[in-house]
Formats: structure tokens, sequence, C-alpha cells
């Protein structure tokens, strides 16, 4: 459990820093200032909110709805705003379980239903 917990907070650290070091272009987006792009909803997914879902590939990665495997094939009802009703920050109790899988914690869906209230 220690080790759970030590890999959520990991997880959560390496979110939030995501942001660091984006730069600002005409138009409103963002590149990264190493040069790896960014800002579209697409690539934030891919940075910000795919590795929390890893856990949750078991079941939806393509098997059994919905599928988390792209934001592409994220139905538009995981897109919606606002965040904090989003049914993905909604769908269960901080940190209880999904089946068997503990679902997301309050920093957790702080930082997904941020990503969700930064979608164009």
């Amino acid at each position: 459990m220690v080790a759970l917990r030590t890999t959520v907070a990991s997880l959560f650290l390496l979110v939030a820093a995501c942001g660091v070091g984006e730069v600002p272009l005409p138009g409103g987006t963002t590149t990264d200032a190493g040069g790896g792009g960014g800002g579209t909803g697409a690539q934030t997914f891919l940075s910000q909110v795919k590795p929390l879902l890893a856990r949750c590939d078991g079941c939806h990665a393509g098997g059994q709805p919905p599928n988390f495997t792209s934001f592409d094939t994220l139905a538009a009802t995981y897109k919606t705003k606002p965040g904090a009703n989003n049914v993905l920050v909604t769908h269960v109790g901080d940190g209880l379980l999904h089946n068997g899988t503990p679902y997301f914690s309050t920093q957790e869906k702080a930082a997904v239903a941020g990503w969700i209230n930064s979608l164009p």
C-alpha cells in the first residue's frame, strides 16, 4: 500500500510539472521549451491524463467501453466541461475501488478536471 501511495504521489508530481517550460504562442497554443510541441487536446491527453488511466487499461484499452487508448477514441462525454462535473471526476469516490482497481485520488481528479477545462 505504501508503494502504491508513493507511485501515485510521484505520478501527481510528474503531471503537475508537465506545464513547466511551456511557452505561449500566438493563437493561445503552447510549445514545450525543449521543442517537443504541445497544447492540443491529444498531446496533453498523452502527457497528463493517459498516465493516470494506465491502471484502467486492463479493461478500457479497446475491449470494454469506454475506450481510453487515445484522445481520438475518448468519447465526447469524457471531454465535456466543466471538469469538476465530468464523469471521469465524479464516477467513483476518491481512492475507492472500481472493479478492483483504485480510482483517482483527489489530486488526480483535480489534474483530470484541469485538463478537461483546458480543452478548446
